[in-house]
């Protein structure tokens, strides 16, 4: 599955490979932790695909936290929803933003940190640390895991 994206992807013009990963790393549960290292592989200069998976990825979970704030309800009932509202009253803003991406989405974890009352400029610094670690990580394992192999060190 992975090499038909790759494929695909690789057969479009630049322009629209740019675009196609900044609107991946906008939609929850891709984000920029899968864009980043999607547009390494498809030999994208890091740089560039990490100021457009972490730009695009925060500004949409920005997006996110000023619709949940003008529409906040008490009662989410998703499992996902209320595992970030236990993990957010015991742990705070800085773990549920770390842990975004493992619950789903970083958009969900913005999302409980607004449910549970945090301030809207802890939910923001946080939530670009998150995206930040999350994203140059998974696209520094992939350059160099990628160096590794073309090396024949394997």
């Amino acid at each position: 599955m992975l090499s038909d994206v790759l494929d695909y992807l690789s057969s479009l013009p630049l322009f629209f490979l740019y675009l196609s990963l900044i609107l991946l790393s906008a939609v929850p549960f891709v984000e920029a932790h899968i864009t980043v290292p999607l547009g390494i592989m498809l030999g994208l200069p890091f740089p560039v695909c990490c100021l457009i998976g972490l730009t695009a990825n925060f500004l949409s979970v920005v997006l996110a936290v000023k619709w949940m704030k003008s529409t906040k309800k008490d009662n989410y009932s998703s499992i996902r929803m209320n595992k970030a509202k236990v993990l957010g009253t015991r742990y705070g803003v800085p773990a549920l933003a770390l842990m975004g991406p493992i619950l789903g989405a970083n958009h969900i974890s913005a999302a409980a940190a607004v449910l549970l009352g945090a301030s809207i400029r802890s939910i923001y610094f946080w939530q670009l640390v998150s995206i930040g670690i999350w994203g140059i990580g998974t696209g520094l394992l992939v350059q160099h895991g990628i160096s590794f192999f073309k090396e024949g060190s394997f």
